[in-house]
């Protein structure tokens, strides 16, 4: 090989690499971050090993569904959690032993969660879940009282 051809070679692969290089930035730049808060919604303490869940939606003919991938995050011991998704509509949602699942922007378990639009590059810092404990189901924070044992049957009340 001469060397104008060796020239040529090496040349031609840094141009490749610089344009892989760059379409990798491009990928990078282009996702989106969320990150957010889990909680108990009586105490404010912060909930470990709670996961979140990310389902990205699809309309079809105004009708939304769901596509087969999900992607999980689990919080840490501060409650925090992060994800890295793609442009585009998700379904979020947060479920933890022990405790009633939430949606985003649920004002209560029985109501429809919405949909969380993302843009390329955009980051959500601002999120909080309060999650209610399985015996909280109430409306009123009278309705979550800790279990109590009867002593002398050992009944939980």
């Amino acid at each position: 090989m001469s060397l104008r051809t060796h020239f040529l070679w090496v040349l031609g692969l840094m141009v490749a690499v610089c344009a892989s290089a760059q379409d990798a930035a491009q990928g990078i730049k282009d996702t989106s971050v969320v990150n957010g808060l889990v909680v108990n919604s009586i105490t404010g303490q912060p909930l470990k090993k709670a996961f979140v869940i990310a389902q990205r939606t699809t309309e079809v003919r105004g009708v939304a569904g769901r596509s087969s991938g999900a992607q999980v995050a689990q919080t840490a011991a501060d409650g925090r959690f992060m994800l890295t998704l793609s442009p585009g509509r998700y379904s979020l949602r947060v479920t933890r032993n022990g405790y009633l699942d939430q949606g985003y922007s649920q004002a209560h378990s029985a109501a429809a969660p919405n949909t969380l639009t993302l843009a390329p590059g955009q980051q959500v810092t601002d999120l909080v879940f309060k999650l209610v404990h399985h015996r909280c189901r109430g409306h009123f924070r009278t309705a979550c009282r800790p279990a109590r044992r009867l002593r002398s049957q050992g009944d939980v009340v």
